[in-house]
């Protein structure tokens, strides 16, 4: 009886799917996304409308807001502003609460990932074009410097107890450590066997950061060795990944149609399965305080948000 109802719970799917939500104004590409959990919000950068998409998760109610194509975005609580940036090349301050454009810094190049180092009221902002990241004041929105990387910048994340900012680099297969306190790498790290490393997320009390490569493999790296700690098979054509720390699972969201769900383990990664999700839902984030999983997609027919709650 043990034996068969532990396989009737790894046989249940992860994942399972709520009706989409259609966004108003037809069809348009996205990129990145973000849960707002203080505010209730889905944030979508619908980079190919050039706008803001915005989710309110209590009336499932969705707003567009006028900032350009952008792809990234962060959301800094203690500022209480939303920093987008992308192909539109501009970075764009909005106030959190009103969500309109309270500052804008225009850019020599388009923009991808951003990611916040609270401590430092630094936004980190990768170039698309070129080999560099840019890092910004968050409360005045000025220059602060520039940092060189060795390719194409991909998807970034500062980590508060390594006190690091880790940057993916996709042409290279290699995560890149930044110290802010130097802006500067102070460390290489191999995202073999991952390639094309795109989507990021961290676990802190592991000390891992995970990278999923587009080629199908999701990667932990220690953070006190740079070397492998685990490894999993994923689907391919992975860009965006986020972490429920509480539950300890991994979603990596493919362009394929697909979401693969993987546990963290006290010796590794366990695959939970793929989840059938929708062509072009490249892009993924999780709730903290539901644990429910969104993603964005667009076709023929319009653009839409779609919610996963957990089985």
């Amino acid at each position: 009886m043990t034996t068969l109802l532990a396989c009737l719970i790894l046989a249940a799917p992860p994942l399972v799917p709520m009706a989409p939500i259609e966004v108003p104004g037809g069809p348009g590409k996205f990129d990145y996304v973000q849960v707002d959990a203080g505010k209730h919000r889905v944030i979508a950068a619908h980079t190919e409308k050039g706008q803001l998409s915005v989710l309110d998760l209590d009336s499932h109610q969705v707003q567009e807001i006028d900032t350009g194509a952008v792809n990234g975005i962060a959301i800094d609580t203690s500022t209480n502003r939303i920093f987008v940036a992308g192909a539109g090349k501009t970075v764009v301050a909005l106030d959190r609460d009103s969500l309109q454009k309270i500052g804008e810094y225009q850019l020599d190049h388009p923009a991808d990932s951003i990611a916040l180092a609270l401590p430092y009221h630094e936004l980190y902002v990768d170039n698309d074009d070129g080999k560099e990241v840019w890092v910004f004041d968050t409360r005045a929105l000025t220059l602060k410097a520039t940092i060189p990387i060795t390719g194409q910048a991909e998807w970034i994340e500062y980590d508060g107890m390594s006190d690091r900012v880790y940057q993916n680099v996709k042409d290279t297969n290699l995560t890149e450590v930044i110290d802010p306190r130097l802006h500067r790498v102070v460390a290489k790290w191999t995202t073999s066997p991952a390639t094309s490393p795109h989507g990021m997320a961290i676990d802190n009390r592991k000390g891992w950061v995970f990278v999923a490569g587009k080629n199908g493999k999701l990667v932990a790296t220690s953070m006190k060795t740079g070397r492998l700690a685990a490894m999993v098979n994923i689907a391919e054509n992975v860009d965006q990944i986020c972490y429920d720390s509480t539950l300890q699972r991994i979603y990596c969201a493919s362009s394929l149609g697909k979401i693969s769900v993987v546990q963290v383990t006290k010796d590794g990664l366990t695959s939970l399965g793929d989840v059938v999700s929708s062509v072009g839902a490249k892009t993924i984030a999780v709730d903290p305080l539901t644990h429910s999983v969104w993603v964005v997609y667009s076709n023929q027919k319009g653009s839409y948000f779609q919610g996963f709650t957990i089985k």
